[in-house]
């Protein structure tokens, strides 16, 4: 799934939202963190 796909999945209404918030969480954008994810599983809530 496309990083926009995702936002949508999660019920984000529009991408800038989710990246905002994944920002706060993880620290790094979406895009930054999928080649460090490592394949490890991602919570958001």
């Amino acid at each position: 799934m496309s990083v926009t796909e995702v936002a949508y999945a999660v019920g984000y209404a529009s991408l800038p939202s989710f990246s905002k918030a994944f920002r706060r969480k993880f620290g790094d954008s979406p895009i930054a963190y999928l080649p460090k994810r490592n394949l490890k599983k991602v919570r958001l809530g």
